[in-house]
């Protein structure tokens, strides 16, 4: 899923001295087999990937991959028994959510954090959902999850709960906070003491309110006033401090307004009418990057042009840029920002003739291809 711009302060030694001081090998290329779901920057330039990489230039991969921006891969020992499909980097830890029972041999079902420099897992932070994590964010009270688990550490919560991070009930669902589901968040963005949800859901709690909602960030409670009321699923989620920009399989957002991929005033929920990218199919992923929103997605043109998988849109008006085509040949599954006005980009996609299954897309790509030398070919 997506990644966000977090402050991380990291005890001991720096992050690039870690990274540095590691053995890694420098790589012609860069193979891969899998798909990469997650892509979690570690701010020393190298990035985690979760997802379902088998193998990487004919190692046999068991657990999460690290690399440097060229390629080059850098020691992690961090294995996990089943699929990593989110992650999120806060105060030196490193948190996990997907399919997964086991986390370097310990039972951590579902949810899990380890040490963002060394990949020691914290065996005693064990919040212990009993279904499959989805998606996550950082609040001011702990972790935000979202799921398929109806009980967490044996407290009931459905599919969305608070896990304490920090002090005596650190790994634990706060109690106090409670915002039950009654079907899937895909995704959960937090953002001035508010958390959005995006999903599949019809009724938060005890409220109708369906595939788009936001609840305090200390309670859980459902703004009910605040209804942008999606024709359908909302997929993600991003954010601008302004604006919210919304990503799913929507044909519109309140009276009208654009289909599958538009933004929303924070503040009072209301839709930009003249912010339309106008893809014609759905769009699951959403970031934000300097001047640059890009989208991933199953369509067959965007902004009227006909290109597939990616597309990049100027922020300040909603316009898909034509000229924007990079060849991408294969679905995009995670997106993560470069800070610089890029991209990252992760899925079972080829692109530029050599493959690159994980790769660097510029506001100024063009027509071009990726430089990244990476590769994924789907099972």
């Amino acid at each position: 899923m997506k990644t966000r711009l977090l402050c991380v302060i990291l005890l001991g030694p720096s992050m690039a001295e870690w990274a540095w001081a590691q053995t890694s090998t420098a790589l012609p290329a860069v193979r891969m087999n899998g798909d990469v779901r997650a892509i979690q920057p570690m701010g020393d330039g190298t990035f985690v990937m979760g997802g379902t990489i088998s193998y990487f230039n004919g190692t046999r991969i068991t657990g999460l991959l690290r690399v440097q921006a060229d390629g080059t891969r850098v020691v992690f020992p961090v294995t996990a028994s089943g699929v990593v499909s989110s992650m999120i980097l806060d105060s030196g830890w490193l948190y996990l959510g997907g399919d997964f029972q086991v986390v370097n041999n310990v039972s951590l079902p579902f949810v899990a954090r380890v040490n963002a420099a060394t990949g020691a897992v914290d065996a005693t932070w064990r919040p212990a959902p009993n279904g499959d994590t989805v998606d996550m964010a950082m609040a001011p009270g702990g972790l935000v999850l979202s799921g398929a688990f109806s009980r967490v550490g044996g407290l009931p919560r459905s599919r969305v709960a608070l896990i304490s991070t920090s002090g005596p009930a650190a790994g634990r669902a706060v109690e106090a906070w409670k915002c039950d589901a009654d079907n899937q968040v895909d995704s959960v963005l937090v953002n001035a003491g508010k958390v959005y949800l995006g999903g599949r859901f019809k009724k938060l709690n005890s409220t109708v309110i369906q595939y788009l909602a936001r609840v305090d960030a200390a309670t859980g409670a459902v703004e009910a006033a605040w209804n942008p009321t999606p024709q359908f699923h909302v997929f993600d989620l991003a954010t601008d401090g302004t604006h919210l920009y919304c990503a799913g399989s929507f044909s519109r957002i309140g009276p009208g307004g654009p289909s599958f991929l538009t933004r929303l005033t924070l503040i009072s929920g209301s839709v930009d009418q003249s912010w339309n990218p106008a893809p014609d199919g759905l769009v699951t992923d959403v970031v934000i990057s300097g001047d640059s929103v890009y989208a991933a997605g199953s369509w067959q043109t965007f902004g009227g042009v006909a290109h597939r998988w990616i597309g990049r849109v100027v922020k300040a008006t909603g316009a898909a840029d034509p000229a924007w085509v990079p060849p991408v040949d294969g679905g995009i599954l995670a997106l993560a920002a470069d800070g610089a006005s890029g991209v990252w980009a992760g899925g079972r996609f080829d692109s530029g003739g050599t493959g690159s299954g994980f790769a660097r897309f510029t506001n100024a790509q063009g027509a071009t291809a990726p430089a990244y030398p990476g590769r994924v070919t789907a099972h």
